[in-house]
Order: C-alpha cells, then sequence, then structure tokens
C-alpha cells in the first residue's frame, strides 16, 4: 500500500526513482567530461525530471501529516518533519541547479 501511494504521489516508483537519480548521475558526469552531446541530452530530459521533482516535493510534504495520522509521538512527528524539510530543501536546491546549468549550456 506505501509502495503504491508512494508511486502516485511521486509520479514514479521508488525502482523508477533509483534509475532516474543514476540517469541523472550519469549526465552530469558526462557534462563533467565536457562530452558536448551530454548538455542536449540533458535539456531533454528536464522538463520531465522538474515535474517529476515537483511532485516528489509534494509527496514529501505530505509525510508528516501521513505520519500523524498514525502517531502522537510528538518526537517522532517533529524528527519527520525535521527529515521532510532537509529533503525538500535539497530537492529544491537540485532544481535550482539544474536551472542553472540548463542557462549557461543556452
Amino acid at each position: 500500500m506505501a509502495r503504491v501511494g508512494f508511486r502516485g504521489k511521486a509520479g514514479q516508483s521508488l525502482q523508477d526513482w533509483a534509475r532516474t537519480a543514476a540517469k541523472l548521475i550519469e549526465q552530469l558526469k558526462q557534462i563533467e567530461t565536457l562530452d558536448p552531446t551530454a548538455g542536449a541530452a540533458l535539456r531533454a530530459d528536464l522538463p520531465r525530471l522538474k515535474e517529476l521533482l515537483e511532485r516528489l516535493i509534494t509527496y514529501y510534504e505530505g509525510v508528516p501529516g501521513e505520519t500523524a495520522r498514525f502517531t502522537q509521538d510528538a518526537d517522532l512527528l517533529r524528527n519527520v518533519a525535521q527529515i521532510t524539510t532537509e529533503r525538500v530543501a535539497v530537492i529544491r536546491a537540485l532544481m535550482s541547479a539544474l536551472d542553472r546549468l540548463d542557462s549557461a549550456e543556452r
């Protein structure tokens, strides 16, 4: 049930997210080596990637509320909220870096 919920809210399954992350890492490594085709490939993927990252943010922002449905443990809820905030910040930083990279490539 949790996996189906994640896939529905985050836009793809955990396995697909792992593949998406691996592909992005590979593309960034190719860009780092100044591969002339790497930037174009990443730019082609950016619209879909940004959409997925937004959905992942939406998923994480809902985690504290979902967790509160199952527990009243204040320490756990604070911890979940903190982790969620950190993860959303990392995703937003990634999106910002991708935007800067996209702008620099053009």
